[in-house]
C-alpha cells in the first residue's frame, strides 16, 4: 500500500511533470498506437480451414488442441495424505485482527463474507466482528467462492495428495458452518500428532468433521497440474478455473478450464485430468505448434460475464513468450480481455497502459467491472461501466498489486460486490474494507458513494506445525583437518581389459586397479606436479594414458604417460600459441591423437585463444622426444562448423578411436553418438555418420551392441539396435521407454563408459566406481520388462560391482603450517604458525547481544585454522614467536556468510576462478549455493580446498529438486519414499560430510515435499526451498517445517497472521531484497546510483563485460521497488525471534552486491549490529554450522574480516554501503589477504593471485 512504504530516499524521485493539452493529445495518440502494436503478436485470427463447432479456430487454439500433455509426469504419485502421513505434532493458537492477502467473496443473498487466511477458510457475518473458521487442519485452503444461488461454496485445497485442486461443499450459513473454537492461549506445545496406524473410515470421518471437510467433494482431480481460483458459471452447474502449466522455464502459465460440479446427492469419483480447455495460452508469432507448452504467459483470473462470455486478465508486457523479471508496473503489465466462446471473438476490455489492469470482478447486475491498477505511488480500485465504457478510479487505498511477478496466488486478492451492488468488499492493508457505491442519476453508472470504512474482525488462528528441520553439522572436522578426502570425481575411463580405471579428482588424475589389489588410487605423474590435470583417457591397448595439464595463464597442454616406465611426454608443436583442450583420445597405432579445441567460457575468460574451436587429429612419435617434449604434426580439423564442442548440447564430450584402426573416430556427446571417417581422399573424407541418440540424456555412450545414457541422474542401458529403431532414441520414460531399457544405478550415477570390448559398463557415483557385466542382464530380463517405473533396478542392482576410491590431499591447515614455517623471518620458529590480531575492536557475535559482543582493545589468536583465544588484550596471551598484526582499533568481525549465492557454472577445466576471488575479496568466507550442480559443484569445491583456487568455503545443494519440466535433467517428481531417498543420497555421496542441504523448487505436490523432509531428517540434511512467488506454498513450507525460505514472501508487507506463524514456527528467512519479488529488483537501485563500472577494485576481479552492461542505469521511482517493504517485514520477523539471513543471489557485481544486500536490511529499521548479525551468527545458525563459524569464539574456524581503523562499522553502516565493503584484511582459516588486491599478507607475504586473463585491458 502506498502509504505503508518506507520513507522516500531520494527527493524529487517521483516529481510530477505538467503537460499541455497538446502533449496530452499526442500522448493519447501514441498510447493508441502502442496498444495496437503491443497486441499485434497475440493471434486472434481465425484461419478458415480450421473450424470448431461451427466457427473458425485461431492459430493458438489449433496449437493447444494439437498439443498432448502426455509426457509429464513420468510417474503418478504413490498414495499419500498430507494430514496423516506427515506429522504436525505442535499446536499453536493466537488471536488476530488483521491478515495478509485475504482473498474473499460475499454471499449473494446474506452478505456473509468468506475469506482465506493462512490456509484456512473463515466466515464473517457483519455486523458481528467475530470471524469463525469453517475449515482448518493441515490442508491449505483458499479461493473460496459462492455459487450463484448461494447454496454451495467452491475452494481450492491441497488436501490428500498435496496438490491444489478445486473442491465444493454445501453452504448453510456462517453460524452452521463455523467450527468450534478451542480458545487456547498462544502456545507451541507438542502433542502426539497423527499415529502411524492406517486411518479407519470412522476416524477419517471424525477428522474431516473436525476440519470442516466432511461434506466437501472434489471438483477436479489433478495430480501434477495444479488448479486455482474457480469461478461459477451463471447456471451454477460448472466452474471455470485457472490450470497452470510449466514449460521450458520455471514460470507457470495459466489456461482457463471448465469443470462440472458433481452432485452432492450421488457424488462420483472424479477422473484424473478431467475438464476441458476453454481459453488457451497464446502461441507467439513465429513459434511452431509443438512449442505451445513453452509459453509461460497465459490467461488467468476468470469471471463469467454471460453464459458464453468470459472476462479474464493476462500479462501482456512479456512479449513473445519470454518472461522478464523486474518489469515496469507503471507502463502496465496485465490487460483485461473479454472472449465470446461461441464466436471465438476476443477483445481488449481494459488496456495495460497505464498501470496495468488485473483482478477483474463483476457487479451483480453485470454492468460494472471492477479491477485494480497502479497509479503513480498508489494502488487504485477502478470501475468501468460496461455500457458506456466510462472508467473511474474510485479509491487509492489499496495495497500494491503484485502483477510485476508471476502470481498463481493472484495479482490482487479476490473481492466482491455486496448483494445489492451497494458496495465493494475488498482487502487492503491487512483489513477488510467496505467501499460504498451509489448510482449516478444522470448516467445510471456506479460511482463512489462515500468514504471507505473498515469491516473489523477478530479471528482465532489454530494451526498444527511440524518440527522445523534443524540439523547441526560440525564442518570443523573437515575444514580444520590436515587431510581432506575427495568425494566428487569425474572423467572416468577404462582400460582395454576393464581392469583399471582412470579418473580426475580435485585437480589431479588417478589410476586405480579394480580387482585383487588393495592399493589406493595412484596419482598419475605429470611434468609439472604443482599444476592441475584433467581429462584422462587410456590408449586402446591400455599401456598409455593421455591427460591434460592446466595453467591459468598458459592454458592447456597435452601430456602422455607411459604406464610401464612412468615417463611423461609433453605434446608441442600445435599451430596455436595457447589453447583450451579437452577430451583427448589415443589411437590403436599409438601415433595419433584426437582432441577438442574449446572456445572461452566463464572461468577461463573469453579474451584469449577463442578461435579455432572444433575436433582435431594429429600425429606424433614418442621416440622423437627431446627433453620429454614431442612435436606433433599433420594437425587436421575433422569437425564442421556446425559442431560446437562448447555447446550445452555437446558437453560432456568423449572421443574414442576405433578399436582396430585410426581410420574412424567415435564422437559421444550429451545426446548422441556419431562416427567421423578419417580416410584421406576419396568420397569418405571426414564423412560423419549418425550412430544413435537419446531423448533426455545428460550423457550418451555406445559400444558395438549397447547404448548407455544418464537420464535424470540415473544410468540406463539398452540394446543399441533397439535404440536405433526408435524415433525418439534412448529414453527411460515409463510410458515411452526404449524396449529392454534397464536401470543400473541405485541412487544415481554419472560418467558412464564401456570397456573397449563392450562387455562391461562402468560409471561413477561419489567416491566409487560401479560396473556391470552386460551379459548378466539376461537374468533380470523378466524384471526389466515387467517394471516400467524403475526398469528392473531391484534385480539389476544385485548384479552391480562396487569399488571404493579413496583419494585424499593436504588441506589448508597443513599448507598454512608448511608455508608459515618456510617463510618465518625469525631463527626460532616456535609458534611461527600462530597468527594474532591485537588492538582490535571485536564484534564477536558470540551472544547475539551487542552490549556483550563488542570488545574494545581485543585480541584474536588463530592456529591450525582455529581460533585458540579471543577476548580483551588483558585476557589473551600472545604466544612468543607468533605473527602479530596490530589493527590499530579497527573492527574485526566474523567472516561474512552468504546463505543464498548463485554463480556461473564452469566445470570444463580445473581453472582458477575469478568468481571465488571476487567473493573472498569482499569478505565472504562462507557461501552456500542453493542451486548448483551436484557433481560439478562439489568437484569445484574440492579443487578449491586443494589450493588450486582462492575463495570462501563452499557449500551447496546440488541441482534443485525441480518440479517443472523446463530442464528435464533436473526434473524430480518424488512420487515415493524411495525416490526421495535417492534424491538426497546422490547429494550426500558427492559431497560427503560437506553436503548437508537440498533445495526443492516448484515441486507442485506437497506430498513430494513432505517425503523429502522425512528423508532429510533421517539423513541429517536441511531444506532450502525457493519461494518462487508462491504465497500459499510458502505458508505450507513454514507449516511443514522447512529450514528456511529463499526470497521474500510475496506480498512484501506481512501482517500479524503471517508474522506470528513464522515467529512460532522456527523456519528462517533469507529475503534477498536484491532480487525481491513484488516490485522492481533492488539490484537496479544499485546499478542506477553507484558507478560500479569505474570502481577499480571491482574491475580487478570481475570481467569488464559483466560491468559494462551496467554503464547506463535505469532510474526508477522509489515506490517501484519492493525492498523497502520487504525490509520492514524482515525487521519485524527478526524482532519476533526469526532467524534472517543475508543472501545476495550472486547478483552482479558478485561480492560487492552482498554488501548492498546487507545494506538493504537497514531500510526496515534494524541497527547496524542487527544487520551484521544476520550476515554471520544467524546465517550460521540457519545452516546448522554455528559450532564452526558465525562468531569469534574459541574453537571455531579462523574466518574474519578486518576493517580500517577509521571506519566505525557499527555507527556508519547505515549511511553508506561503501564503508561496508571497504575492508582492510580478509582472513580464512588464518591465511591473511589484503582486501584491496587479494595479495597474500601472511604467511607468504606478497604472493599474488594468478587468474586466467578475462579482461582485454
Amino acid at each position: 500500500m502506498g502509504h505503508l512504504l518506507a520513507a522516500k530516499p531520494d527527493a524529487g524521485a517521483a516529481a510530477s511533470v505538467n503537460r499541455t493539452r497538446q502533449r496530452r493529445l499526442l500522448a493519447l495518440v501514441a498510447l493508441a498506437l502502442t496498444i495496437s502494436l503491443h497486441y499485434a503478436y497475440f493471434d486472434f485470427s481465425t484461419p478458415r480451414e480450421q473450424r470448431v463447432v461451427g466457427r473458425t479456430r485461431s492459430r493458438s487454439e489449433e496449437a493447444a488442441a494439437q498439443w498432448r500433455d502426455d509426457v509429464w509426469p513420468f510417474r503418478e504419485q504413490e498414495p499419500w495424505d498430507i494430514s496423516r502421513d506427515f506429522a504436525h505434532p505442535r499446536r499453536i493458537s493466537y488471536e488476530v485482527s488483521e491478515g495478509t492477502w485475504l482473498r474473499l467473496d460475499v454471499h449473494p443473498k446474506s452478505g456473509e463474507i468468506v475469506f482465506d487466511m493462512l490456509g484456512d477458510l473463515y466466515c464473517l457475518a457483519p455486523p458481528s466482528t467475530r470471524a469463525h473458521a469453517i475449515t482448518r487442519g493441515v490442508p491449505h485452503d483458499a479461493d473460496a467462492h459462492f455459487s450463484p444461488a448461494g447454496d454451495a461454496l467452491t475452494f481450492r485445497s491441497d488436501a490428500e495428495l498435496g496438490l491444489d485442486n478445486i473442491w465444493v461443499m454445501p453452504w448453510s450459513g456462517c453460524s452452521n458452518m463455523a467450527l468450534d473454537q478451542s480458545h487456547e492461549q498462544e502456545s507451541s506445545q507438542d502433542d502426539d500428532g497423527p499415529g502411524p496406524e492406517p486411518e479407519t473410515p470412522s476416524i477419517r470421518l471424525r477428522r474431516l468433521r473436525t476440519e470442516g471437510r466432511a461434506q466437501a467433494i472434489r471438483v477436479t482431480n489433478e495430480t501434477y497440474r495444479y488448479v486455482t481460483d474457480a469461478r461459477w458459471h451463471p447456471s451454477g452447474d460448472r466452474v471455470i478455473a485457472t490450470k497452470w502449466f510449466t514449460g521450458r522455464i520455471t514460470i507457470a502459465g495459466g489456461e482457463g478450464w471448465e469443470y462440472e460440479i458433481p452432485s452432492f446427492a450421488a457424488p462420483q469419483r472424479v477422473k484424473k485430468g478431467s475438464g476441458r480447455r476453454l481459453v488457451e495460452r497464446n502461441l507467439p508469432s513465429g513459434w511452431p505448434a509443438e512449442d505451445y507448452n513453452h509459453n509461460p504467459i497465459g490467461p488467468e483470473q476468470f469471471v463469467w460475464v454471460a453464459d458464453d462470455t468470459l472476462i479474464y486478465a493476462m500479462n501482456t508486457q512479456d512479449d513473445q513468450g519470454v518472461y522478464q523479471d523486474s518489469k515496469d508496473v507503471h507502463r502496465g503489465i496485465y490487460t483485461i480481455f473479454q472472449r465470446n466462446l461461441t464466436s471465438g471473438h476476443t477483445e481488449v476490455l481494459v488496456p495495460a497502459n497505464p498501470g496495468g489492469a488485473s483482478r477483474p470482478e463483476l457487479s451483480r447486475d453485470r454492468r460494472t467491472l471492477a479491477y485494480v491498477r497502479r497509479v503513480r505511488d498508489k494502488e487504485a480500485l477502478v470501475l468501468k461501466d460496461l455500457h458506456s465504457g466510462t472508467v473511474r478510479n474510485i479509491w487509492y487505498g489499496l495495497t500494491y498489486d503484485v502483477s510485476v511477478t508471476a502470481a498463481p496466488m493472484g495479482t490482487y486478492p479476490s473481492f466482491a460486490f455486496a448483494p445489492d451492488d451497494s458496495a465493494i468488499i475488498i482487502w487492503a492493508a491487512g483489513h477488510i474494507w467496505r467501499v460504498p457505491l451509489t448510482v449516478e442519476a444522470a448516467s445510471g453508472e456506479k460511482v463512489l458513494g462515500g468514504e471507505p470504512t473498515q469491516i473489523p474482525f477478530t479471528a482465532r488462528i489454530e494451526k498444527r506445525l511440524a518440527h522445523t528441520l534443524r540439523q547441526t553439522t560440525d564442518i570443523k572436522k573437515v575444514e580444520a583437518a590436515d587431510k581432506q578426502r575427495v568425494y566428487a570425481m569425474k572423467e572416468l575411463d577404462v582400460d582395454d581389459r576393464g581392469e583399471r580405471v582412470v579418473f580426475s579428482a580435485a585437480g589431479a588424475t588417478y589410476i586405480h586397479t579394480l580387482h585383487g589389489v588393495d592399493a589406493l588410487p595412484e596419482q598419475l605423474p605429470g611434468r609439472e606436479r604443482s599444476s592441475a590435470y584433467y581429462a584422462p583417457a587410456f590408449s586402446p591397448s591400455g599401456d598409455r594414458v593421455v591427460h591434460v595439464r592446466w595453467d591459468n595463464e598458459r592454458f592447456s597442454t597435452l601430456e602422455i604417460v607411459d604406464l610401464a616406465s612412468k615417463r611423461v611426454y609433453e605434446l608441442g608443436g600445435l599451430p596455436w600459441h595457447i589453447g583450451r583442450y579437452h577430451s583427448p583420445a589415443l589411437c590403436t597405432c599409438g601415433h595419433h591423437i584426437a582432441f577438442a579445441r574449446m572456445p572461452g567460457e566463464v572461468a577461463s575468460g573469453t579474451i584469449v585463444a577463442t578461435h579455432g574451436k572444433g575436433l582435431y587429429v594429429a600425429s606424433f612419435d614418442l621416440d622423437s622426444a627431446t627433453d620429454g617434449i614431442v612435436q606433433v604434426g599433420d594437425v587436421r580439423k575433422v569437425s564442421d562448423e556446425a559442431f560446437d564442442p562448447s555447446s550445452a548440447l555437446i558437453m560432456p564430450l568423449r572421443l574414442r578411436f576405433s578399436s582396430t584402426s585410426c581410420a574412424e573416430l567415435l564422437v559421444q556427446t550429451r545426446y548422441q553418438a556419431s562416427t567421423i571417417s578419417l580416410y584421406r581422399g576419396g568420397p569418405f573424407e571426414l564423412a560423419q555418420t549418425h550412430v544413435a541418440n537419446a531423448k533426455m540424456a545428460e550423457q550418451f555412450a555406445v559400444s558395438k551392441d549397447w547404448a548407455a545414457w544418464v537420464e535424470r541422474m540415473h544410468v540406463y542401458v539398452a540394446p543399441l539396435s533397439t535404440v536405433q529403431r526408435t524415433d525418439e532414441g534412448a529414453w527411460a520414460h515409463p510410458k515411452f521407454a526404449t524396449r529392454d531399457s534397464a536401470r543400473l544405478s541405485d541412487a544415481a550415477g554419472h560418467d558412464v563408459v564401456f570397456s573397449r570390448d563392450g562387455s562391461r559398463v562402468f560409471w561413477l557415483s561419489g567416491p566409487s566406481v560401479h560396473s556391470l557385466e552386460l551379459s548378466e542382464l539376461q537374468s533380470c530380463k523378466r524384471a526389466i520388462r515387467g517394471d516400467s517405473a524403475t526398469h528392473g533396478v531391484g534385480c539389476v542392482s544385485g548384479l552391480v560391482q562396487h569399488h571404493e576410491l579413496l583419494v585424499e590431499f593436504d588441506a589448508e591447515p597443513a599448507r598454512i603450517r608448511r608455508d608459515a614455517f618456510a617463510h618465518a623471518d625469525a631463527e626460532d620458529k616456535t609458534n611461527a604458525d600462530v597468527l594474532a590480531l591485537v588492538n582490535a575492536t571485536l564484534v564477536t557475535m558470540h551472544t547475539g547481544v551487542e552490549a556483550s559482543d563488542v570488545v574494545h582493545r581485543g585480541a584474536v589468536v588463530i592456529q591450525d585454522g582455529l581460533i585458540r583465544a579471543v577476548g580483551s588484550m588483558d585476557e589473551v596471551d600472545i604466544p612468543r614467536g607468533a605473527k602479530v598484526i596490530d589493527v590499530q582499533g579497527g573492527h574485526v568481525l566474523p567472516g561474512y556468510i552468504d546463505v543464498h549465492a548463485h554463480w556461473a557454472r564452469s566445470f570444463t577445466y580445473p581453472t582458477g576462478n575469478w568468481i571465488y576471488a571476487a567473493m573472498l575479496v569482499y569478505g565472504l568466507t562462507t557461501v552456500h549455493n542453493p542451486s548448483h550442480m551436484i557433481v560439478g559443484g562439489f568437484f569445484e569445491r574440492f579443487l578449491l580446498e586443494r589450493g588450486f583456487n582462492i575463495g570462501p568455503r563452499v557449500f551447496q545443494t546440488g541441482e534443485p529438486l525441480f518440479g517443472s519440466e523446463g530442464w528435464p535433467e533436473l526434473h524430480a517428481e518424488i512420487v515415493d519414499m524411495r525416490e526421495a531417498r535417492d534424491a538426497l543420497q546422490r547429494i550426500r555421496v558427492e559431497g560427503g560430510p560437506s553436503s548437508f542441504s537440498y533445495k526443492n523448487y516448484q515441486l507442485p505436490s506437497r506430498a513430494s515435499r513432505q517425503r523429502l523432509l522425512l528423508q532429510a531428517r533421517n539423513m541429517s540434511m536441511l531444506c532450502f526451498p525457493e519461494a518462487g512467488m508462491q504465497f500459499d506454498w510458502v505458508v505450507a513450507y513454514i507449516i511443514d517445517g522447512m529450514t528456511t525460505v529463499e526470497h521474500a514472501m510475496v506480498p512484501p508487507v506481512l501482517y500479524d497472521d503471517v508474522l506470528t506463524l513464522w515467529s512460532l514456527s522456527g523456519t528462517a528467512t533469507t529475503p534477498t531484497h536484491i532480487v525481491g519479488y513484488g516490485g522492481a529488483f533492488g539490484e537496479e537501485q544499485i546499478w542506477s546510483t553507484r558507478n560500479v563500472v569505474e570502481d577499480e577494485k571491482i574491475r580487478r576481479f570481475i570481467p569488464h563485460a559483466q560491468l559494462e552492461v551496467h554503464q547506463e542505469g535505469t532510474s526508477r521511482p522509489w515506490h517501484s521497488f519492493a525492498y523497502h517493504n520487504t525490509s520492514r517485514s524482515t525487521a519485524e520477523l527478526i524482532r519476533r525471534g526469526v532467524l534472517a539471513n543475508v543472501g545476495a543471489h550472486g547478483e552482479s557485481p558478485i561480492g560487492l552486491n552482498y554488501h548492498s544486500e546487507l545494506r538493504f536490511f537497514l531500510d526496515g529499521g534494524l541497527s547496524p549490529y542487527e544487520a551484521l548479525r544476520s550476515s554471520s551468527r544467524m546465517a550460521a545458525q540457519t545452516m546448522g554450522i554455528f559450532e564452526s563459524v558465525g562468531s569469534l569464539s574459541v574453537g571455531k574456524l579462523g574466518d574474519l574480516v578486518v576493517y580500517p581503523p577509521d571506519i566505525d562499522i557499527l555507527s556508519s553502516l547505515d549511511r553508506s554501503e561503501h564503508l561496508l565493503y571497504h575492508l582492510l584484511y580478509v582472513i580464512r582459516g588464518g591465511r591473511v589477504w589484503t582486501a584491496e588486491t587479494l595479495e597474500e599478507f601472511w604467511p607468504v607475504k606478497g604472493r599474488k593471485l594468478r587468474l586466467p586473463p578475462f579482461n582485454a585491458d
